[in-house]
């Protein structure tokens, strides 16, 4: 595989000595890449470090995490997953980004999920123009108590990445969710910026009063950035800076609805490494212990009023009717969105939106769900 050998493979000997003590534990049911042929069609998802500082001990921090996550035991799983080791980053930021696009495009187009972690959040750029080639327009998600638009005339940074993704062509940026941010951290010309987009953005408060909230958003998200900073301190630990925050049952909820998303196809979780402790790669193994078990229970289902297991509603508001279906298999809902093909017929179709029972229920009041407002706004520029 094209720039596979950069990647610094897990030594044997950290293999048996660390993450095999137990015939049914996670690291017996991993396969560690040996940096022999790779066969990417063989596995379903794929564990990789960005390692940006070489650290002097015998192995490093991602190693540490992986002795949490390799002794945790898998639940009813049948996804084939391998261990990549790390991509050794440079000092010069553009190769870095180099390497890290051609190993995710590469797992991408391979149908591999990747599941990245990093120590600056920045890198979730080289994540997003891994898609460059592999679909046109995306969705994502960051779980981030700040937007991180920041200036992006400025060098790409944890702050101002998906500034940069707005900006920076080629442009595939279709939506950008932000779940969990806290007012007092993001300037009010973002906010409008992002409502100008007819981007989103959930508050702190939002979700952890009902976390539900953040399955239709995930249903409907291709990439997956998480910032570990955005735990609570008491979550984390020393090193820890924020008061308010998730906590760490929280963000594995979070996790495992992505996993359920059969759309999301890269998670990636990033912390300054410097913070890692004892704790916080605890928090880090069980949070991608529920991604995993998420995409281990992915439905895909064929919304559809012909297919028996949806019900369809009709909800006149205004000039609209609103379309909802709700499927009786998985209790989820979703709501039609008319978009325009601009043609010599601006011929109109429909696609689909995952939404909440709550949005059908205020629609019978009269009330047009947030989101459907801001996706038919996009659809029509």
């Amino acid at each position: 595989m094209d720039n596979f050998e950069f990647l610094e493979t897990i030594p044997q000997v950290f293999v048996e000595e660390y993450l095999r003590r137990d015939e049914f534990c996670l690291g017996e049911n991993v396969q560690f890449w040996d940096g022999e042929d790779l066969d990417l069609s063989n596995y379903e998802i794929a564990i990789v470090g960005l390692k940006e500082v070489v650290n002097q001990n015998e192995f490093d921090v991602y190693f540490e995490f992986r002795k949490h996550l390799y002794q945790l035991y898998p639940g009813n799983w049948h996804k084939r997953i391998i261990d990549l080791g790390n991509i050794p980053l440079a000092e010069n930021y553009k190769d870095s980004e180099f390497l890290i696009v051609s190993i995710l495009k590469q797992l991408l187009k391979k149908n591999v999920i990747p599941i990245i972690l990093g120590s600056s959040q920045k890198y979730s750029f080289c994540q997003y123009r891994a898609y460059d080639e592999v679909k046109y327009m995306v969705n994502l998600a960051c779980v981030d108590a700040k937007f991180d638009l920041g200036n992006a005339d400025s060098e790409l940074s944890n702050t101002n990445y998906v500034g940069h993704m707005v900006v920076q062509q080629p442009y595939n940026l279709f939506n950008y969710a932000n779940l969990g941010y806290q007012n007092f951290y993001v300037r009010q010309d973002e906010v409008s910026l992002l409502d100008k987009l007819h981007f989103e953005s959930y508050r702190l408060g939002e979700i952890t009063t009902n976390i539900r909230l953040v399955e239709p958003i995930l249903r409907d998200t291709d990439l997956v950035s998480i910032d570990m900073e955005s735990l609570k301190v008491s979550e984390i630990g020393i090193g820890g800076t924020m008061v308010n925050g998730f906590l760490a049952k929280e963000l594995a909820a979070i996790a495992r609805y992505a996993g359920l998303s059969e759309k999301v196809s890269s998670i990636s979780l990033y912390l300054n490494d410097s913070k890692l402790n004892v704790s916080l790669n605890e928090v880090i193994a069980q949070t991608i212990w529920y991604f995993i078990e998420g995409v281990n229970f992915r439905v895909k289902e064929n919304v559809t009023s012909k297919n028996q297991n949806f019900t369809k509603y009709i909800v006149p508001i205004e000039n609209e009717d609103l379309i909802f279906y709700h499927s009786a298999f998985s209790d989820r809902w979703w709501i039609e969105i008319p978009q325009i093909i601009r043609n010599s017929n601006n011929f109109k179709e429909t696609s689909l939106l995952p939404c909440t029972k709550d949005n059908y229920l205020n629609a019978c009041q009269q009330e047009f769900p947030n989101r459907w407002i801001k996706a038919k706004l996009k659809n029509e520029i």
